[in-house]
């Protein structure tokens, strides 16, 4: 009858949708309570083998009982550890047996109640474990025993119809799950917090199963851009964009580290360009250019930026994500110096991959690309054009102006390969 009603409710083209979401809304109050059924299960068995350790008689009675009294939440667990308490004070002629019982009973529900069932009853059903908290707390308020006993259910056909139905969205958002950030909003947000070490522990646990490049694609990359964008509207104050270039700085250092000792960014970066920093103390060490000339022909990838704090960091992180893959890779600042120039090494370089310009440097951009060509005129030339860029030029305006146009670090990595260079 209800099935009806709500089809009924709905529009006729919407009979798809509604009974999609009956389906899912059944389904999550059935796997609800089947997994009630299981961790009432356990909990009575617990409690029974307990008792009889105890020396209480009946503990299998006792057990069960406490096991059934469950269903009914909160309230039925106080009133099974009452009974069992009396009992066991009744049959004993002390009160060590009430005691230890009344401490097993508290112990095992504690831990159940507030540890093993919002982690379950969420992962079951869909909610968040703090949902499964607050949904009894607010029908318990509202309808009293009644509602505690229908409050994840009740609250697990909110969460369903907010994923079918928009203007209830936001109620799947809160109570749901399955976190509606995505990684590069984690990143961003944890940046401005100065939340270092988290951020580092989740790329560490990535980086096992995926690269460096693919962690700058997916991850770090897409939250730098957030922060382009927080920064332009000028809605990061001085604070935050300190601990933001701090975080940058410390994460890239630990997952690709440059092969420069360096010591822990105490000092200021505010006013640092925090994608030349790195750069610079590698020349220091290395020289010019970042190591040494002797090596064969063709072996070495640029990755080229204007002097701009986001090209010279897109062209450092680029450089690492290829030095971890076994690319010879190195990052510079345009436009090259042509005193520094060596005509002779020019054949050294096989590929320049340059960030991709915004619409306010683009002519300075094309002028050293142009310089570019000139000074190593055998080498391919890319530009990488990252995602939700949305100050970048468009891609028409490139054709003429590079031979390729990639779209992340990966397909950097797959275009500047060996395998490419022997097919």
């Amino acid at each position: 009858s209800l099935q009806d009603r709500l089809i009924r409710l709905g529009r006729q083209t919407e009979i798809s949708r509604t009974v999609k979401a009956l389906g899912d809304a059944a389904g999550g109050v059935s796997r609800y309570f089947f997994t009630q059924f299981l961790v009432n299960t356990v909990f009575g068995i617990f409690i029974g083998f307990g008792l009889l350790t105890l020396g209480v008689p009946h503990a299998l009675l006792w057990g069960t009982l406490a096991a059934v009294m469950r269903f009914i939440p909160y309230l039925g667990a106080i009133a099974s550890g009452g009974v069992i308490a009396c009992f066991a004070a009744a049959v004993d002629t002390g009160w060590d047996m009430a005691l230890s019982a009344v401490i097993l009973f508290g112990v095992l529900e504690i831990t159940v109640s507030n540890l093993v069932e919002p982690k379950v009853y969420g992962h079951s059903t869909g909610l968040s474990p703090l949902a499964v908290v607050v949904s009894a707390v607010f029908w318990g308020t509202l309808w009293g025993p009644v509602g505690l006993l229908i409050s994840t259910p009740l609250t697990v056909c909110l969460v369903v119809a907010g994923r079918h139905i928009e203007s209830l969205e936001s109620l799947s958002i809160l109570l749901g799950q399955a976190p509606d950030v995505t990684a590069a909003q984690r990143f961003f947000q944890r940046s401005l917090s100065g939340e270092a070490a988290a951020i580092l522990k989740d790329a560490q646990i990535y980086l096992r199963r995926a690269s460096f490049a693919r962690y700058c694609d997916q991850t770090l990359l897409p939250g730098l851009a957030l922060a382009a964008g927080e920064l332009r509207r000028g809605a990061i104050d001085k604070v935050q964009q300190e601990r933001l270039r701090c975080t940058v700085v410390e994460v890239a250092e630990v997952l690709a580290p440059s092969g420069t000792a360096t010591r822990r960014h105490r000092v200021s970066l505010l006013d640092a360009n925090v994608g030349a920093h790195p750069r610079q103390l590698r020349e220091a060490r290395l020289g010019r250019w970042q190591g040494s000339l002797d090596v064969p022909l063709r072996s070495i990838v640029l990755c080229a930026g204007l002097e701009s704090e986001r090209d010279e960091l897109i062209g450092e992180l680029l450089a690492r994500s290829l030095r971890e893959s076994g690319v010879d890779a190195r990052s510079v600042s345009l436009p090259l110096p042509y005193e520094q120039h060596d005509s002779g090494k020019a054949s050294l370089v096989s590929t320049i991959l340059v960030a991709y310009p915004l619409k306010e440097t683009f002519e300075t951009w094309r002028i050293a690309v142009a310089a570019l060509r000139i000074l190593l005129p055998q080498a391919l030339v890319a530009t990488v054009r990252l995602p939700r860029d949305e100050f970048s030029v468009p891609p028409a305006a490139m054709q003429t102006e590079v031979d390729m146009v990639l779209r992340s670090f990966e397909e950097c990595l797959a275009f500047v390969s060996p395998d490419r260079d022997a097919a």
